[in-house]
């Protein structure tokens, strides 16, 4: 599933930054949010696969609330 990069560090926070993310490849990013860290793949024209969705207190509920607001996104 692709989505917009711009779409993915909305998702993480209102405070959230990014950096290239090189250990997973030259094109992946990681996106730092407020509960959740983002890794995902540049796949060109502003589009973005996610590679992995890393909690910061371990909590699965914030992965499932990750994706939950990013189904909604795509619904819109």
């Amino acid at each position: 599933m692709e989505f917009q990069d711009g779409t993915i560090g909305r998702i993480a926070g209102d405070e959230w930054f990014q950096e290239r993310a090189t250990e997973h490849g030259e094109r992946a990013w990681k996106v730092f949010g407020e509960r959740v860290d983002v890794v995902y793949w540049d796949v060109g024209n502003g589009w973005s696969s996610i590679i992995s969705v890393i909690p910061h207190d371990g909590q699965e509920s914030h992965i499932q609330e990750f994706w939950d607001a990013l189904r909604q996104t795509d619904d819109e």
